[in-house]
């Protein structure tokens, strides 16, 4: 399910502050009921997805498909 999103324009999205942010969202809901974080590939949210794993280590963080797909995609035209 979506869980939120926020008006994040002004902050700076830096592996902490995105940690941070499923971090709480997480400990609100309960760590106990909480499987998955989806986001796309960004280094910052690899990086955050890093930092939750060693705080909470059974939480899966996946990179969007969709997103991987675009990827692939554009590389693929660029050749």
């Amino acid at each position: 399910m979506f869980r939120s999103s926020g008006d994040c324009s002004d902050d700076s999205h830096t592996a902490e502050y995105i940690y941070e942010y499923v971090k709480g969202c997480i400990e609100e809901i309960g760590v106990e009921n909480v499987v998955q974080v989806v986001t796309d590939n960004a280094p910052n949210n690899m990086a955050a997805a890093r930092l939750l794993k060693e705080k909470i280590p059974s939480i899966f963080w996946t990179s969007c498909a969709a997103h991987t797909n675009n990827l692939i995609l554009e590389s693929i035209a660029k050749l």
